[in-house]
């Protein structure tokens, strides 16, 4: 079944290349149109002089002579032509130059051989005016014309064999002889950086550069490799880089088109056409987007206009049109999306023809299948047009190219929506076209297990995800199996278990998904024993001093303890023995460190120690407990347990060490007195107070109240 739907694809893929084919015409041609008749058939009765441009909406401009009316006239498209005579004064001849302004009003400059000068016309909102540039009569014999971003005209042309330069500065013109002899066919152009001019020309055998830089001319040599430089025509890329195109005619009668460009730092040149005898009265333009050359030439030979591009890589050329015959005064301009227009007389019908390319090469291509389950084999066919050049598919448009052939075929493996995309290139440039690929996921089976880890016994639960089962069979991995979509295994034994699923669908496809070591049993584990800190003590409570004997009863036995005891003494034996010599009541902590682990234990108020019976119990009797100031308190100690010394004090107001002290009070106040009786066994104190009221007489000077014995 699945050989004779592989089959079956093969076969729709040749029928599909079968239809293409059948479909495909020969090359695409350019469209190729006339304009307006500018002279008699009769071959060598020369007219026209077309020049080209094109205006921002990509409609045409051609200034050029018609020989039938002799009148220097202005053809422009919108819905269609319009022809404007320009100027009617006299034989207009050779060498029309037409520029668009940023307004895209058209300024032509042309000879008038009945006037004998150079003249200039320009157009605006009223129609058309001319005025006279030179009225030398030998000037004008070949020249082109440029403007400034202002629409200042700027020309160059030959005078015999000179070359001459005219500016515009809006009010008069200046004219100056740049090389005084020798000089041949100028081309001229504004370098869109500094809007300054540059000129190329031919002098002798080489082809010269001129470029103005705002104070002086500066003249450099191109190319002098053979006799070359012929009919040059020059353009500016939009970072101000200058190109040539021209002639090399080192060969005699086997001319070759030539390309010369500056890259900032150096001229190059390279052959760009040696097909035939080729490369007559070449025009140049530079695509808008990369600055790459685009070359309208004649080939003598075959009787062909030509038309060159390049690529960044290579040259390519084509026949603009193939008939035999002559054309002559090519002038080639791009529109803003870089597709050349072309202007030129046909001798053979005396008529101003005009020349669109031929469109973009087409993309388009098909594709079987579209959809499908991966892994999905799809089979890309391209249309067989001739004027394409190069192939690049990118069949998940991630900008990387997967194949350069004509018909390829590529393989999705994974589900998802993919865009395959066909890039074609020609000589016109270059168009994409996409297509969708959608691509369902294999089929497969799928499932979950919980929990996946634990200790044995281990009871699992089994949930077969997969869809549209027919029928199923679990492995458990310890020779347990099961049908069920939700079945509950139980792992006896410890290990690592891979569980296998393999299930039927109702398509007939067996799917089985394995997942390896997925259940993880361990045996039981019994708890590490924990240390347990613990001690003892012969007497909790007692009289100071008391010596009390600690006893450690922590388990296991510990290899280090620390004990403290509360008063701030602390121990590291087994049993210490410690006395308390003070009243109070006392935590004991012990921590231990065993083999297994460190347990620290604390016992608060685990220590009552009591007063010290030898120790002195402070009293005293005071004379008087109040009285009106000033008056004296006798003070006399009363205390047991024989003190040995005393300390007496009233805060704030002083302190004694006499047995029996007297007090003066002098102020009114409570006063509060405290007995401090202390002997070698211990000390306690006593706190009375007595009062002092204010008397009618003037009150003693000095403290409120003091000791004065």
């Amino acid at each position: 079944m699945r050989n004779d739907r592989i089959a079956g694809r093969i076969l729709a893929a040749v029928l599909l290349l079968a239809m293409l084919c059948a479909a495909t015409a020969s090359a695409l041609t350019w469209g190729i149109e006339a304009v307006d008749r500018v002279k008699s058939s009769d071959h060598g009765d020369y007219g026209g002089y077309p020049s080209l441009a094109v205006d921002l909406a990509g409609n045409p401009h051609i200034g050029y002579y018609n020989k039938v009316t002799d009148t220097m006239r202005y053809a422009s498209w919108t819905d269609g032509w319009s022809i404007e005579t320009v100027s009617a004064v006299g034989k207009i001849t050779e060498f029309v130059s037409l520029k668009l302004d940023g307004a895209d009003s058209p300024h032509v400059s042309y000879f008038n051989r009945t006037l004998g000068d150079l003249r200039y016309a320009w157009r605006d909102g009223t129609g058309w005016h001319e005025t006279s540039v030179d009225t030398d009569a030998t000037s004008g014999w070949t020249f082109a014309l440029a403007l400034n971003r202002t629409g200042y005209p700027r020309i160059a042309y030959g005078m015999y064999d000179s070359l001459k330069y005219a500016a515009f500065d809006g009010v008069h013109w200046e004219i100056e002889t740049l090389v005084a002899s020798g000089a041949y066919e100028p081309s001229i152009a504004v370098d869109p950086v500094t809007d300054l001019p540059s000129i190329a020309y031919r002098q002798g055998n080489s082809l010269r550069y001129l470029a103005y830089d705002g104070t002086a001319w500066n003249a450099e040599e191109v190319d002098s490799a053979g006799t070359v430089g012929y009919w040059p025509s020059l353009a500016f890329d939009s970072a101000g880089n200058p190109g040539i195109a021209h002639t090399d005619i080192t060969t005699g009668g086997n001319y070759q088109l030539k390309y010369s460009w500056n890259d900032g730092s150096t001229w190059h040149s390279e052959f760009a056409d040696r097909n035939g005898h080729c490369g007559w009265w070449p025009s140049l333009a530079r695509d808008p987007a990369t600055g790459y050359p685009r070359i309208s030439h004649y080939d003598a030979r075959t009787g062909e206009l030509r038309y060159v591009g390049y690529n960044g890589t290579e040259w390519s050329s084509e026949a603009v049109y193939t008939s035999r015959g002559n054309w002559y005064w090519y002038s080639l301009a791009l529109d803003g999306a870089g597709k050349p227009r072309l202007a030129f007389l046909d001798d053979n019908e005396g008529t101003l023809d005009y020349a669109q390319a031929p469109p973009l090469p087409s993309a388009e291509f098909m594709a079987y299948p579209t959809r499908g389950t991966a892994p999905l084999t799809v089979w890309f066919v391209s249309h067989p047009w001739t004027s394409i050049t190069g192939r690049a598919w990118d069949f998940n448009n991630d900008g990387i190219v997967d194949s350069t052939e004509e018909n390829p075929v590529h393989v999705y493996g994974a589900g998802g929506t993919y865009t395959a995309r066909l890039t074609v290139t020609g000589p016109q440039g270059t168009e994409s076209r996409t297509m969708t690929i959608t691509v369902s996921p294999a089929p497969s089976s799928s499932f979950a297990a919980y929990p996946e880890s634990g200790t044995a016994p281990l009871s699992v639960r089994f949930f077969d995800y997969t869809p549209n089962v027919r029928s199923r069979v679990w492995d458990f991995g310890d020779n347990g199996t099961s049908t069920e979509q939700y079945p509950v295994h139980i792992y006896n034994q410890s290990g690592l278990y891979t569980v296998s699923l393999t299930a039927t669908n109702w398509s007939g496809y067996v799917l089985t998904k394995t997942q390896y070591h997925l259940i993880r049993v361990t045996d039981p584990v019994t708890p590490a024993p924990t240390p347990v800190a613990d001690f003892s003590a012969n007497a909790t409570a007692g009289a100071a001093p008391m010596t009390v004997a600690f006893t450690d009863a922590s388990s296991p036995a510990p290899y280090h303890r620390w004990w403290t005891f509360g008063d701030g003494s602390s121990s590291t034996d087994a049993t210490p023995v410690h006395t308390y010599t003070k009243a109070g009541t006392y935590t004991v902590n012990l921590s231990v460190w065993t083999g297994i682990g460190q347990a620290t234990v604390s016992k608060p108020a685990y220590i009552t120690v009591g007063a010290d019976p030898r120790a002195p119990v402070a009293n005293f009797t005071m004379s008087v407990t109040g009285g009106r100031v000033p008056f004296i308190v006798r003070l006399k100690d009363t205390s047991t347990g024989t003190p040995t010394s005393w300390h007496w004090e009233i805060p704030n107001h002083g302190w004694t060490t006499a047995q029996n002290p007297l007090v003066y009070a002098r102020s009114p106040g409570t006063y509060a007195v405290t007995l401090t009786a202390t002997n070698e066994y211990g000390s306690s104190n006593m706190t009375k107070t007595f009062t002092a009221t204010r008397s009618a007489l003037r009150a003693a000077k000095g403290d409120a109240v003091s000791f004065v014995g």
